[in-house]
């Protein structure tokens, strides 16, 4: 499918980085896992942004959720980048079952490895909150200021600040995804990656119609193919092939 819609782009509008250079590797010859490895982007968060749909369809079997981000994140991303995919895979699993948001942390720290920096920064958002006593007000700078990266859009700051948003607030789908999505620096991942977690969680029912609306039909900006896509289609697809 990659070599079918994404490579053949003359040009990836507004693509992230590591799916540019993944391209470039395709149309070189490479195959994953080397298309991953051998990118200078490979610790981004490009596929942690992709990887909810997975979680949708192994709705309460995290196990499951890991196993296949892997294989998709390794087309673009090695390591910390295939980490945070499957961390957002598992935490979407877990949200379609209702699973409670320290349930959904326990299970993101499952695939974080140790004496990683992914699983260093998300233990640290963690102290942060908790130190601050779960008050937004006083853990807000903290998370900005300890997690902060000079490439902004590297899984171990964004997927940290993501689930420290979370922790704060997480009582509605509105409020969570609005904390989350006013964060800053990478705001597009921790809006994606936030809003794929909540929707899971409390279903489209909770979400506003004018935003369900706003979203439904993508532009075709970054990849042509998508032009028109019913995403409310697509869901109900989706869901279908719950097990």
């Amino acid at each position: 499918m990659w070599l079918k819609h994404v490579a053949t782009e003359d040009e990836l509008k507004r693509g992230g980085v590591s799916e540019v250079e993944a391209c470039n590797n395709l149309r070189k010859g490479l195959r994953p896992p080397e298309t991953g490895m051998y990118n200078a982007y490979y610790m981004s968060d490009g596929a942690a942004m992709r990887s909810g749909p997975i979680g949708i369809v192994c709705a309460g079997n995290p196990k499951r959720a890991a196993e296949l981000a892997e294989i998709d994140a390794s087309i673009s991303h090695y390591r910390d980048g295939i980490w945070g995919a499957q961390a957002v895979a598992v935490a979407v699993s877990l949200a379609m079952v209702d699973a409670t948001m320290e349930e959904i942390f326990d299970g993101v720290l499952e695939v974080a490895p140790k004496d990683s920096w992914f699983r260093h920064n998300l233990l640290r958002g963690y102290q942060i909150v908790k130190d601050a006593n779960w008050d937004i007000a006083d853990a807000w700078m903290p998370l900005h200021y300890e997690l902060f990266s000079t490439h902004r859009s590297t899984v171990a700051e964004a997927l940290s600040e993501v689930f420290g948003s979370l922790m704060l607030e997480h009582s509605t789908f509105k409020s969570g995804l609005i904390l989350a999505g006013n964060f800053g620096r990478d705001a597009d991942t921790i809006g994606a990656v936030a809003g794929a977690i909540l929707g899971a969680k409390y279903g489209a029912k909770n979400i506003p119609q004018s935003w369900l609306q706003k979203t439904r039909y993508p532009s075709g900006t970054c990849l042509s193919f998508t032009k028109g896509i019913d995403i409310f289609e697509k869901a109900e697809r989706l869901a279908e092939l719950i097990r």
